[in-house]
This record gives structure tokens, C-alpha cells and sequence, in this order.
């Protein structure tokens, strides 16, 4: 990870004001294990466009994907304090806690989620998972149906589809 971020680091130094290289270069920061420095550049990102996670969602997220789970619900819960009207904190959220097999502690943050606004196909589709998880087939199919309706050609909400009709049976 260190010679990715010396790469990015020296991007970033041509590109200051591209928010997008900096979140990569805030990723690779954490991933050489500078995490303070990851998030004030994952702060600086989040300043220069705000349609990007917050810090602590990212610092959450790149902890999540390298397993540090309870690192990771630190980092959320930090997130939900410091931007509580921020929907995709919760999204997220949910993302972790179905990888580490908590349908029910997720089922709360994707309805979170959704009081604070956020309905698009990935809800929809996490909804749909979660649904499956807990055994709940009708919510599941119709999670699965919402996001063909929008994306017929999305495989994995027909494979989910298929196996949601399957279970209710």
C-alpha cells in the first residue's frame, strides 16, 4: 500500500482540488496504516464535495473491508453523531453488519436509511438481502421487483428474485 500511496500522494500534490483522487489517496493512507492522516484527508475530500461519505463513514468503510468490524461500528457510530441527517451513513452501516451475518441490526439502519430519504436500487437491493436473511420472503421479492423495474438486466436482483419466489415455497 505504500507505493500506491506515494502514487496518489504526488497526484493529489498536481490535483489538490480533486476530491475524488484525495478519498483514494485517504484510502491508501489507511491502508499503510497512517489513519490519522486518512482521515484528515478524508475530511479535506468530504470539505471539497460533499456528495462523498463523510470521513468517519469512509474510515468506517475501509475498516469494514479489511475486517475490523468493531473498528468499523466505532467509526458509524461517530458518523450517525457527528452527521445524524447524513442517509448514507446508514447505508453503509447496514453493508457491515449483513457481511458479519446481523440481518436484524441492519434491517434498522437501511430503515434509517430510508426515513432520511434514501430510496435508489442499492437500498432496495440491501432491503432484499436483509429480507432474505430474516426469512422474509414477501419483503424480499418485493425489494427484488423494485429494482428490476427500475434495472431488468441487474443479475443479481433476478438471481435474488428467483431465490426469494423459491424460499416462499
Amino acid at each position: 500500500w505504500n507505493r500506491a500511496q506515494e502514487y496518489l500522494a504526488e497526484a493529489v500534490r498536481k490535483s489538490p482540488s480533486d476530491a475524488s483522487l484525495r478519498d483514494r489517496w485517504a484510502t491508501a493512507l489507511f491502508l499503510s496504516d497512517r489513519k490519522s492522516t486518512a482521515y484528515e484527508q478524508f475530511d479535506i475530500a468530504f470539505h471539497q464535495a460533499p456528495d462523498l461519505n463523510p470521513p468517519e463513514v469512509s474510515m468506517a468503510a475501509v475498516a469494514a473491508s479489511q475486517g475490523e468490524y468493531e473498528t468499523a461500528e466505532n467509526w458509524y457510530a461517530k458518523a450517525a453523531k457527528a452527521h445524524p441527517q447524513h442517509a448514507a451513513t446508514h447505508l453503509e452501516w447496514s453493508a457491515t453488519l449483513m457481511l458479519q451475518d446481523r440481518a436484524e441490526d441492519a434491517q434498522e439502519h437501511i430503515k434509517r436509511a430510508q426515513e432520511l430519504g434514501l430510496s435508489t436500487p442499492q437500498v432496495w437491493m440491501y432491503e432484499g438481502l436483509i429480507a432474505r436473511q430474516l426469512q422474509d420472503s414477501r419483503t424480499a421479492e418485493r425489494a427484488f421487483r423494485r429494482v428490476l423495474e427500475k434495472y431488468p438486466n441487474n443479475r443479481e436482483a433476478t438471481y435474488h428474485l428467483i431465490r426469494a419466489l423459491d424460499d416462499s415455497n
